[in-house]
């Protein structure tokens, strides 16, 4: 899950570059978010992938027993599920930025930006929750 999110947040950076060049306002202003979005993307990514790799060491060794390893895939689907509810939030101010700012194009292309990154989320988190829940529920 922490590759697909990497992959966004690259994706993002690359394209959130080209916009932040480009000659409009609006495109200038959807590829701050594109930027800033996917660095932080990247981070939490990159973070992630250490902790799981982490954690499979440990399980692998058996240094981790099912228990723990069941609890820490509660916490880990309980955090996707508060982030699926702050996406709503994100779409939603970035909603309000385009309507709000009607007349300014950075600022409208900001809000787009927020849109599209916390649209992906909520899904991505969304997704991953349920796909979470369903491997250790299955059990």
């Amino acid at each position: 899950m922490m590759a697909v999110l990497l992959g966004w947040a690259a994706g993002s950076i690359t394209l959130g570059l080209l916009w932040w060049r480009g000659g409009s306002e609006w495109l200038r202003g959807l590829g701050s978010q594109f930027v800033g979005w996917g660095i932080i993307d990247g981070l939490i990514a990159l973070g992630g992938l250490r902790g799981a790799n982490r954690n499979a060491a440990l399980f692998a060794a058996g240094e981790m027993d099912e228990a723990t390893h069941a609890i820490h895939a509660q916490r880990f689907e309980l955090i996707l599920w508060i982030n699926t509810g702050l996406d709503v939030l994100y779409m939603a101010f970035g909603a309000w930025l385009v309507r709000h700012f009607r007349t300014h194009d950075e600022r409208r292309g900001m809000g787009l930006g927020i849109i599209t990154q916390g649209a992906f989320l909520f899904v991505f988190d969304g997704v991953n929750a349920l796909l979470l829940h369903r491997s250790y529920d299955a059990d």
